[in-house]
């Protein structure tokens, strides 16, 4: 796996470009999308690791580099939905947060729902042991039948936290629904953590999202210090990545420190260092769609056509079908809820 490791870092690094100037639009859709498609990749080299058993000579190397980047590979995630709806409340004000409940919430639901269905009948083919319960409670993302799902549960309510808070506080002062839309999360934090609702994983990177909202305040401000030089810069993108390595593994309040520091790291590293290739953005452009379907293939190769010791070839297998489940996925479901938007609305 060491040599797929390999080819992961020179796609990410192939056409990218360090500028001692600044990039203006370092938070662009364009620039953002290339950075998703870095760790949708990574993403899903994390799941694909799950599926396989890893003996090989250098595979210690490939195990140690997700050991290291954990949970922080979803951080930029977060990071960017928070920044993309505070960045349209800025624009378009309460227009824009009525839309959240439909566009947001139910558009991310109907797309699950669409890929639940998939991972059903999955899930029948391959005799994974179900329930009535356990299958109700995945249409949410509660629970799992086979697919990923913390993360669509998690943004849903955050979708839903943020569109409450904004509704009841409004525009006038954005500081200050942005102030207890993070009280708020970090509130839901402290208590699926004091309870132990879930794993750790389910919640450890809930405040970058109201990071990226926090940022989208202030962002003028910041990159005006921060990129005041190379060194400056240089100096914070150090200080931050050191920073999450020294509290990555002192327990569970730091950890959550920890994917702030690499969040911040990674959002100032692209402030002069860009990423800017076709696959890289069209894997950021395709991103709920990567990270929903992409257990199927890795499913199906295991279970139903044994593939799992043939690792290069279970591994191009995955890339390709889950490649073209994204097209037909994404083409379906906007069609689908273009069709049922567009009905409801006339």
């Amino acid at each position: 796996m060491i040599f797929i490791l390999l080819i992961y870092f020179g796609l990410v690094l192939f056409k990218s470009k360090i500028t001692f100037k600044g990039t203006a639009d370092y938070l662009s859709i364009e620039n953002t999308n290339c950075v998703k498609g870095i760790f949708i990749l990574m993403v899903f080299l994390s799941h694909f690791n799950s599926y396989i058993e890893l003996d090989g000579r250098f595979d210690t190397i490939y195990s140690k580099f997700f050991f290291i980047i954990g949970q922080a590979m979803v951080t930029m995630f977060l990071f960017y939905s928070g920044y993309g709806i505070m960045e349209s409340i800025k624009k378009k004000g309460n227009a824009y947060i009525s839309t959240i409940p439909v566009k947001r919430v139910l558009g991310t639901l109907f797309r699950f729902d669409v890929a639940i269905l998939l991972f059903f009948i999955l899930a029948l083919i391959i005799k994974r042991p179900m329930t009535v319960a356990n299958v109700l409670l995945s249409l949410i993302g509660w629970d799992s039948i086979g697919n990923s799902n913390w993360y669509i549960f998690v943004i849903l309510v955050l979708y839903l936290v943020t569109f409450i808070v904004f509704k009841i506080m409004g525009t006038k002062k954005l500081w200050l629904p942005v102030a207890i839309t993070t009280l708020v999360i970090l509130a839901l934090v402290a208590l699926t953590a004091a309870f132990r609702l879930r794993d750790l994983y389910w919640y450890d990177t809930a405040l970058c999202f109201a990071l990226g909202m926090i940022y989208s305040l202030y962002k003028e401000k910041i990159t005006r210090v921060v990129n005041y030089n190379i060194f400056v810069w240089l100096a914070f993108v150090g200080v931050s990545f050191a920073a999450y390595l020294v509290l990555k593994d002192m327990g569970t309040l730091p950890y959550l420190f920890a994917n702030l520091c690499f969040t911040m790291g990674f959002v100032i590293l692209t402030m002069r260092w860009t990423f800017n290739n076709k696959i890289l953005k069209w894997s950021g452009e395709h991103l709920f769609e990567i990270y929903i379907l992409q257990r199927i293939p890795m499913s199906i190769f295991k279970n139903l056509i044994p593939l799992s010791s043939y690792t290069y070839v279970y591994f191009l297998l995955c890339v390709a079908v889950t490649v073209i489940l994204t097209i037909g996925f994404k083409f379906a479901t906007d069609f689908i809820w273009k069709k049922l938007t567009t009905k409801k609305a006339a």
